[in-house]
């Protein structure tokens, strides 16, 4: 009885929504007297026992005493029988896996055995074939002495010395090209110097066209700036220099940064821009353009001057601000005349004579309180050679009561002035352009913009109208 109730918790327990009604009493066990009505007071459930079984025919063996007598005993075979009949609702198959499995490799086994003499038949055929291939390949019957092979080695060898030869050749003629190459520009490159020289030159802030109009004014507000030195350093990789000022250029050129800060009015403005806090500019630069700067070989010429044009109390009138606003600018778009070597004219800009990107690299420059000479002094003054005299302005003379003039006045003996001076260090990167490598860079910057038009024309007749 508990195996029985055991049996029934399991089957609730995996089919917990089934219902089960009754239970039909199977085996020859059940013919027990009292059997049935003890199942079914302990399990609570209806035993029912089975009378005969439908679909049955043969009246000679259903009808029996004998198979009457032994009904409960056939509902196993009665089920097997619907069940090989694809009737049934359960499917058992007490058939052990093992002889399954023996049964059906039995029955694969011939065609097993064909497939593989067929792969084996296969894999021989293809090993012939390519023995009798590899055997057209052997080398013994090339290896003889004066056979193909000494024969190919001896074209290699050949081949090598003319290659060898051909090279040597070849950098020789290159050596006496290069040599020619720089012959032939000496006419053009010994005017690149003078040319800068004269550029810079023009690019500087001309107080006047005359020299007594450089002392007409205060020396506080002459457009002037001295050039003390100029010097210059060779770099295979101009992009190394740009890498140490490249800080100080987008301090003083905040345009080319992504994100410029706003500045103030010009009195807010700190007297020397270089001596701004550098990390914002620092910060900024990473966000600058990568491709800015130099690239390639050339010169860095360094310029060191100064100017006392400092009196203005506007910011960009004194200080680093004049220096950009004159020179620099000037450096970027002012543009001069030169002369070919045909002796005709032309005007270019610094740029197309390789000159780029100016930029003062002194740092924490203030403008100081000096002493200078004083041009309108009458004789040598003590600080260095005599300077041209200028008359000093004073008033008309009075006549006297009797009608005569007074003396002329005494010329200023004042040898020293004070004036507010700046000291700069700039410098620039030149790559130096001959005449000839001139016309090639704008005759390739005019088949350029010829291009861009092409190409716009084209987008535009493309797009559809509005």
């Amino acid at each position: 009885m508990t195996e029985v109730e055991r049996s029934l918790n399991f089957f609730n327990s995996i089919n917990r929504t089934a219902q089960m009604g009754k239970i039909l009493a199977l085996g020859n066990t059940m013919k027990l007297r009292g059997l049935q009505k003890y199942l079914a007071q302990n399990l609570g459930m209806e035993v029912v026992s089975i009378n005969e079984f439908r679909g049955l025919s043969g009246s000679a063996v259903v009808k029996s005493p004998q198979f009457i007598e032994n009904l409960p005993s056939f509902g196993v075979c009665y089920g097997l029988c619907i069940q090989s009949q694809d009737n049934g609702v359960l499917s058992t198959n007490l058939l052990p896996g093992e002889i399954l499995k023996a049964r059906m490799m039995r029955a694969k086994k011939p065609w097993a055995v064909a497939a593989a003499a067929a792969l084996l038949i296969g894999c021989g055929v293809g090993y012939a074939g390519s023995w009798r291939e590899f055997n057209t390949s052997l080398l013994e019957p090339y290896e003889v002495k004066g056979g193909a092979f000494d024969q190919v080695k001896t074209v290699v060898e050949d081949s090598g010395k003319f290659l060898k030869d051909f090279d040597a050749e070849q950098a020789n003629y290159n050596r006496i090209d290069a040599a020619g190459q720089n012959l032939a520009l000496i006419p053009e490159r010994q005017f690149l110097w003078p040319t800068l020289f004269k550029a810079l030159g023009e690019c500087l802030p001309q107080a006047g066209k005359k020299p007594a109009d450089h002392f007409s004014k205060e020396i506080g507000k002459r457009d002037q700036i001295h050039v003390a030195t100029l010097d210059c350093e060779y770099f295979p990789e101009l992009e190394k220099w740009f890498a140490g000022v490249k800080e100080q250029y987008l301090l003083h050129n905040p345009g080319l940064l992504k994100a410029a800060a706003k500045t103030g009015d010009d009195k807010t403005e700190p007297v020397d821009p270089a001596a701004a806090a550098p990390t914002d500019t620092a910060a900024a630069s990473a966000e600058a353009d990568p491709e800015i700067g130099p690239k390639g070989k050339g010169y860095v010429i360094e310029i060191r001057g100064y100017h006392f044009h400092n009196e203005s109390a506007i910011a960009r009138e004194r200080g680093a601000q004049y220096v950009q606003n004159t020179l620099i600018k000037n450096m970027e778009n002012q543009k001069i005349v030169i002369k070919r070597l045909n002796g005709k004219s032309e005007t270019v800009t610094l740029k197309q004579l390789g000159v780029e990107y100016p930029v003062i690299v002194s740092k924490f420059s203030l403008i100081q309180d000096v002493m200078v000479p004083n041009p309108q002094a009458t004789s040598v003054n003590p600080m260095g050679n005599p300077l041209p005299p200028a008359p000093v302005p004073v008033a008309p003379p009075v006549p006297s009561p009797n009608g005569a003039l007074p003396p002329p006045p005494l010329a200023a003996a004042v040898f020293e002035v004070p004036a507010k001076k700046y000291a700069f260090v700039l410098q620039f990167a030149w790559r130096p352009l001959t005449e000839s490598e001139r016309d090639a860079a704008e005759q390739e910057r005019i088949v350029k913009v010829n291009k861009e038009k092409a190409e716009a024309t084209a987008n535009a007749a493309t797009q559809p109208e509005a």
